[in-house]
């Protein structure tokens, strides 16, 4: 289950959702697996410190237990407080998970922002990157061609479940722009899981899943 409130930070512990109120994303789930259930990771109410600061807390029943932080899936470091202070970039959107087990693997964690590629237009002295905002283009950057050939360029945090509109123009030394290259993308960091059920023959000894 996720829980969704107007927030930007993102908490996963495995089994157990939570939430919280503030300017954060919560998603929550229960960090050391069904094994260990009677010893789960309980998620609290996240404090905000500061502009960007936020103190992410969590209770464990079990004494004197190391907790390992990861931060979008890559291992931030361990601890016996239950306590860790994230900052936020502007709009940022972070996958926090706090496990007691060294050898479990995080979960999946996929990227808040977009690489953009393409290649040199001719005669293009400059590409104008625009994002697809409020029902207008809006310039989000300049990119000078010193004869590279190639080009990325990295978008700002996206927010998820909503889908992204970008283009590239290639714009002359005279002034005079190119056609577009757009690129449209779906953001799904973070997938509810289906709602399916299953049903059992005893005569045909078959399991149909129904989504």
């Amino acid at each position: 289950m996720h829980l969704r409130l107007p927030t930007q930070l993102t908490v996963f512990v495995r089994a157990q959702a939570v939430h919280a109120g503030g300017t954060l994303e919560l998603r929550g789930q229960v960090a050391i697996g069904p094994a260990l259930a009677s010893a789960a990771i309980t998620m609290l109410e996240p404090v905000q410190l500061d502009a960007r600061t936020w103190r992410v807390s969590w209770f464990y029943p079990a004494q004197d237990p190391t907790f390992y932080v990861y931060r979008d899936g890559v291992l931030l470091g361990s601890t016996q407080q239950t306590w860790w202070d994230f900052v936020l970039g502007s709009g940022e959107g972070l996958v926090i998970e706090v496990q007691a087990d060294a050898g479990r693997l995080p979960v999946s964690a996929f990227p808040a922002r977009l690489t953009l590629c393409w290649y040199a237009a001719a005669d293009a002295e400059h590409y104008r990157i625009e994002e697809y905002v409020a029902a207008a283009w809006t310039l989000r950057a300049k990119v000078r061609d010193i004869g590279q050939g190639y080009f990325t360029w990295n978008t700002r945090p996206l927010e998820d479940e909503t889908t992204h509109q970008f283009r590239i123009i290639p714009v002359g030394d005279n002034g005079n722009q190119g056609s577009a290259l757009t690129f449209e993308c779906l953001m799904v960091r973070h997938p509810d899981p289906p709602q399916v059920t299953y049903s059992y023959s005893d005569s045909t000894h078959a399991v149909t899943i129904a989504a």
